[in-house]
């Protein structure tokens, strides 16, 4: 199977800047994992072990959290007292578990607990598919980066128009650059446009 450059390359031509390929591959599967529907979370999700002083989230996209298989619910850290006081009506209970979110950790209370979440992959431009990630989605992915790639094409041909004192000099290449614009805007719009298909089924 082809690598995901060359994938990109499919629809937007050479592009050899391989660290920008791997920053919008992996934003663009950041962006599908967070529009997984419930249907696909139990499969790609994991279990993150709150010891007790909460745990980080920060590279996941958070789903739930439980104690001892009773589900948590959600509350504003603000009630860090009232959650452990036995006196409040928000008390903590084993059975009753809460959780809440500070500082990119999660805290499940009383005491421990897990937090499911799924983690946001990294995807690198020569690799041919992504861990722990729905395969059927690896095309939204490669449709993401080329969008992204041929808008920074659209970018450089502007970026790159002459200050010609010539100006039929001038006159020409900006013909050429606006043509290289053009051509690169109708590409990003074709493949959002598919993009946004696919997005639309999940």
């Amino acid at each position: 199977m082809a690598t995901f450059q060359l994938q990109i390359e499919g629809y937007t031509g050479t592009e050899s800047d391989t660290t920008f390929l791997s920053d919008k591959l992996t934003d663009g599967a950041k962006m599908i994992i967070d529009l997984l529907p419930e249907s696909k979370h139990e499969k790609y999700s994991v279990d993150l072990a709150d010891a007790g002083s909460g745990v980080s989230i920060t590279g996941y996209r958070f789903i739930k959290a439980h104690k001892s298989g009773y589900p948590a619910m959600r509350v504003d850290s603000s009630m860090q007292t009232q959650i452990l006081d036995s006196n409040s009506l928000h008390y903590a209970a084993t059975k009753s578990p809460v959780f809440y979110i500070e500082s990119g950790k999660v805290y499940i209370k009383p005491g421990s607990g897990t937090a499911v979440a799924i983690a946001y992959p990294t995807v690198l431009y020569g690799a041919t598919s992504i861990t722990n990630f729905p395969p059927e989605l690896n095309h939204a992915v490669v449709l993401y980066g080329a969008i992204q790639t041929a808008i920074k094409k659209q970018n450089e041909a502007l970026s790159t128009l002459i200050d010609e004192t010539d100006i039929e000099l001038r006159k020409a290449e900006t013909e050429r650059q606006m043509a290289i614009f053009g051509k690169y805007k109708a590409i990003a719009e074709e493949l959002n446009a598919e993009f946004q298909n696919i997005i639309k089924i999940l």
